[in-house]
């Protein structure tokens, strides 16, 4: 799927699970703060005038496509091998408990590695992320086709393929190779974290809705036994509520703050030391969508924000309160 500002909770779950992910998501908030006529990034910001294609073209080889889930066949396990001719052995009751456990456990872990996107999905997304001249955050061709397909600016042009190429060193960075910072280093510009970009240090920094901004704090500093809270909403229940809070978000304009909590939340969550598997097991969804209904939860109804933000509150308040 192409990942837009308007599904940031699905990109987020893609970034959380991604080494090298919260630095990511503080890079594109950093993008999203971007003040409108900003300051061209310069054209020999990588050294000598020269464009750094070679670079671009090996960090992609380097990273390749995201996975996707494998076929899980238990048939494959029940059956031993034996040589053509021989009959198969009996299979017992327990043997095919056993088997299927381990299968479910490997597609549990298979489910949960799976991506949403692309790297080159979250690039392109990298490269729209400057504001237009209204100040709201441009979101790919149907934004700007709305707006009368208004040209960018050359600036924001430039800016994007910085934003994107500091998306990629990062990716690279968070590899842990050593081998592969030199590759990184050729991608960075000095103006991405830099002058040019707005600082954002901590978690909530950037939001603009300070109950979010709270409980980003709230999240970044809790234990991640706190995160994984017991008494979920059904999925089906909790899907249903997010859309909800979703539409509210899109309909009163608040995309670009609802992005920036999610992107937030990324960073609050490793800061948290929440794991890849932890967040895919529900710590996202339930963390995702208290940020949601907290955006725009002076127009949601009362029964949707409570499902959203009951339980994750309740969760923060116990790991806060007296030993």
């Amino acid at each position: 799927m192409a990942y837009s500002l308007t599904s940031a909770s699905a990109l987020g779950l893609d970034l959380v699970r991604t080494p090298g992910g919260g630095a990511v998501a503080r890079l594109l908030g950093q993008g999203l703060l971007v003040e409108p006529g900003a300051a061209p990034v310069p054209a020999t910001a990588t050294g000598a005038g020269q464009d750094p294609a070679g670079a671009r073209a090996a960090a992609l080889r380097l990273l390749g496509e995201r996975a996707t889930v494998p076929a899980v066949d238990v048939r494959d396990d029940v059956v031993e091998s034996r040589s053509p001719g021989t009959p198969a052995r009996p299979v017992s009751v327990e043997e095919l408990a056993e088997t299927l456990t381990a299968s479910l456990r490997r597609a549990r872990r298979d489910l949960q590695a799976v991506s949403l996107g692309t790297v080159e999905d979250l690039l392109a997304l990298a490269r729209s992320l400057p504001v237009d001249a209204t100040g709201r955050s441009g979101t790919g061709a149907p934004h700007e086709a709305a707006a009368g397909l208004a040209v960018r600016e050359a600036s924001d042009v430039r800016l994007g393929a910085a934003l994107a190429d500091g998306v990629l060193a990062e990716l690279l960075l968070g590899c842990g190779d050593p081998a592969l910072a030199p590759l990184a280093r050729e991608l960075l510009r000095p103006t991405v974290g830099g002058d040019l970009l707005p600082p954002v240090d901590s978690p909530g920094d950037a939001v603009e809705v300070p109950a979010a901004a709270s409980l980003l704090r709230q999240v970044a500093a809790a234990r991640p036994e706190a995160l994984r809270t017991p008494d979920r909403p059904v999925p089906a229940v909790w899907a249903r509520h997010v859309h909800d809070a979703t539409w509210a978000i899109e309909i009163t304009g608040r995309t670009r703050t609802a992005a920036l909590a999610q992107l937030d939340l990324v960073r609050a969550l490793h800061r948290a030391g929440v794991t890849p598997a932890e967040a895919a097991a529900g710590v996202w969804n339930t963390c995702s969508g208290a940020v949601q209904a907290l955006v725009v939860a002076d127009v949601l109804p009362d029964d949707v924000f409570e499902v959203l933000v009951a339980d994750l509150l309740d969760a923060l308040d116990e790991a806060s309160g007296p030993a």
